[in-house]
């Protein structure tokens, strides 16, 4: 019994990996931040003598300052779907980065502080020197990486955006999550209004089948940009090539089956947009 114990031991300690999953063993190390210990002893201490051999530094590679508990491989749950779809409107990333930044307000830093956490939970947000945005920004060339494949583009302005692979359930989640990011609500008097905007019209379409297959109702508005001068939001006027469109809902709509749709039994969301979801004494049209 010992021996076979032994022998089933020493097997592992001096696998012959080949050199693709040495790669991959490797980017786990990377990202995880876990120590070069764990991973001999999680793999086999042939790896030390592989990682010198293909030229694998243990440190001088390492981009990640923080765990991740979440890699963005899939998305398997609402806080992902939710991710995701924030990320799609009001995130930005390049090869080794990925970064949000918002208003420095109750329920923006409740938000990024909800991602943090289920992502990486020993980093901190940080502040713009005036105190007027909050930001989290994840070091990390997997993360990054797995997000792309996933659908998010870097400067994705004027790509073409789809849907990205996950359950039909936790669609409302991704929607929800675009919403918060690049969508509007408010009141016009007595009335409530809401849009989600975009200038890529195809995802708009995309997004208007998934609500329509949940029976609510919305269509498609063209705003006329292309060619005009516009104030950007760094506070100076430039020219846009394309047309704005947004995805319009009435505001029986909005109070009714989008609300639903959007809240019922979620956990993450911009807590300032649901309020005004659950404004009570508005009339609806």
């Amino acid at each position: 019994m010992y021996l076979c114990i032994l022998l089933i031991y020493n097997t592992k300690m001096t696998k012959n990996y080949s050199k693709e999953e040495v790669i991959e063993i490797f980017k786990e190390y990377l990202d995880t931040q876990c120590t070069i210990e764990s991973i001999y002893k999680k793999y086999g201490w042939t790896l030390k003598r592989l990682f010198k051999e293909y030229g694998l530094s243990k440190r001088k590679e390492r981009t990640g300052h923080y765990p991740l508990t979440w890699l963005g491989e899939k998305i398997t749950n609402e806080i992902e779907a939710y991710f995701v779809g924030f990320m799609y409107a009001d995130g930005t990333l390049n090869d080794t980065q990925v970064a949000i930044k918002l208003k420095n307000q109750e329920s923006e830093f409740k938000l990024l502080s909800s991602f943090r956490n289920y992502i990486t939970p020993e980093q901190q947000l940080t502040y713009e020197k005036d105190k007027t945005a909050v930001k989290l920004v994840i070091n990390s060339k997997i993360f990054s990486s797995n997000l792309q494949n996933l659908g998010i583009l870097q400067k994705k302005t004027y790509k073409t955006l789809v849907i990205p692979e996950m359950d039909e359930f936790l669609l409302r989640h991704f929607i929800r999550g675009y919403f918060d990011g690049d969508g509007t609500i408010y009141y016009d008097r007595k009335y409530i209004k809401a849009n989600i905007c975009s200038i890529n019209y195809d995802f708009l379409v995309l997004l208007q089948q998934i609500l329509n297959r949940n029976n609510i109702s919305c269509k498609i508005n063209t705003e006329i940009r292309e060619g005009k001068n516009l104030l950007s939001p760094q506070g100076d006027y430039k020219t846009t090539y394309k047309n704005m469109y947004r995805l319009v809902f009435s505001s029986k709509t909005i109070k009714n089956e989008l609300k639903n749709y959007f809240y019922d039994n979620s956990t993450i969301f911009l807590q300032r947009k649901r309020d005004l979801f659950f404004k009570e004494n508005t009339e609806v049209n």
